[in-house]
């Protein structure tokens, strides 16, 4: 393993272990940090809730954006990292990267703290929420999931853990002093787990032992593994980008999107009218 990817997979685990940057360190005002796209149907949009990694927004998560939009759900992204003045490529190598700054824990926590504002908007479908996360945000999506599947009996937190209708996870980081490693995912979660396993950054074998462990408490985990593939595999400003790899699990977040958007409906009370199918249908993807 080239020492680049031992300090990388070295720092996943300090941060997880040490915990440096805790929820003790909660910034005090997330909103100017949030942004929110909202297609421009008018309708009321499913939300998707996307993680990067640990040096923030790529070019492809801009494809992700661009390809969830015109699908018709509204794209939220919190900049955790700037919110504590970490904006710099440089100090996310070497800070976040490494560990010395934080943890997917703190990540998770931020996005429990603002999500019920988002959920609040009459533009929102917050009963249709998915979550996706890469690397560094594929752990925080693994934690905050392990913490809303927690909160629920602790009433830490007031969010519905029904909303979260699917996660997305491209090669997070499964091992020690993760939440999810001794953790559980809400039940009625769909979790769909690409990873490369040729990657040397985090390990696919922890994840697979981290999904079984899940499922075997009655997760709704899916291991994707692709052969050949590394870290950053569906990056394609990468040497990294493995467009196989990336067109599979392409097509499978696009069927999991689809049925998200117009299967997994909350069934109406008997005071509650039918659903618009025209408005259901509206902005159907090509």
């Amino acid at each position: 393993m080239k020492l680049r990817q031992q300090v990388a997979l070295f720092g996943f685990i300090l941060a997880a272990v040490s915990g440096n940057c805790t929820s003790n360190d909660r910034v005090s005002d997330l909103t100017s940090f949030v942004s929110l796209s909202v297609p421009r149907s008018g309708a009321v949009n499913p939300l998707a809730i996307l993680f990067p990694g640990c040096l923030n927004w790529h070019p492809h998560h801009t494809r992700w954006k661009k390809r969830l939009l015109k699908q018709g759900y509204a794209v939220l992204y919190l900049d955790s990292f700037g919110a504590r003045g970490i904006t710099k490529k440089s100090v996310m190598r070497t800070q976040v990267c490494t560990g010395n700054l934080m943890s997917g824990y703190d990540r998770a926590t931020d996005l429990a703290e603002i999500l019920p504002n988002i959920w609040a908007r009459s533009d929102i479908d917050q009963t249709k929420t998915i979550l996706m996360g890469w690397s560094h945000g594929g752990w925080s999506v693994s934690d905050f999931l392990t913490l809303v599947a927690t909160s629920r009996e602790k009433n830490a937190f007031d969010l519905n853990v029904d909303n979260f209708k699917a996660a997305i996870l491209f090669y997070p980081y499964c091992g020690v002093g993760t939440k999810a490693s001794s953790g559980r995912f809400p039940p009625h979660t769909k979790v769909l787990l690409f990873h490369g396993l040729e990657d040397r950054i985090t390990k696919a074998r922890e994840c697979r032992l981290q999904a079984k462990s899940i499922a075997r408490k009655g997760g709704d985990v899916e291991f994707i593994g692709f052969s050949g593939a590394r870290h950053w595999f569906d990056n394609h400003t990468e040497l990294a980008y493995d467009r196989v790899a990336t067109l599979q699990a392409r097509a499978l977040i696009d069927a999991e999107l689809e049925l998200v958007k117009f299967s997994r409906i909350n069934v109406p009370s008997s005071n509650d009218s039918s659903p618009d199918l025209i408005q259901l249908y509206d902005g159907v993807f090509q």
